[in-house]
């Protein structure tokens, strides 16, 4: 009888220290995750703005490209000229 009962002491014990060996665990990734947390705030933090950043120097980009294209077919915004230009006119529009 005494053997059985430190036998299901035993167990007990052990059962009971493996309960609080995984609840330390636990303990101790949450705290991780809390310090990452800030980290990982800025992390995607940063990528929104770089995701702006990029997207505005597209269109900007995208923008300049079309004025370009405009200038060189002859239209777009006028501008001062200084001398005539003949090959405007043998060019289609």
């Amino acid at each position: 009888m005494a053997k059985l009962f430190i036998t299901e002491l035993s167990t007990t014990i052990t059962c009971s220290s493996a309960v609080v060996f995984k609840g330390a665990v636990m303990a101790v990734v949450l705290l991780l995750r809390l310090v990452q947390l800030p980290g990982y705030l800025g992390c995607l933090l940063l990528r929104s703005i770089r995701a702006a950043v990029e997207g505005a120097m597209a269109a900007a980009t995208g923008d300049a490209v079309a004025a370009a294209a405009d200038a060189r077919r002859g239209g777009g915004t006028p501008r001062r000229r200084t001398a005539p230009q003949r090959w405007h006119s043998c060019r289609p529009p």
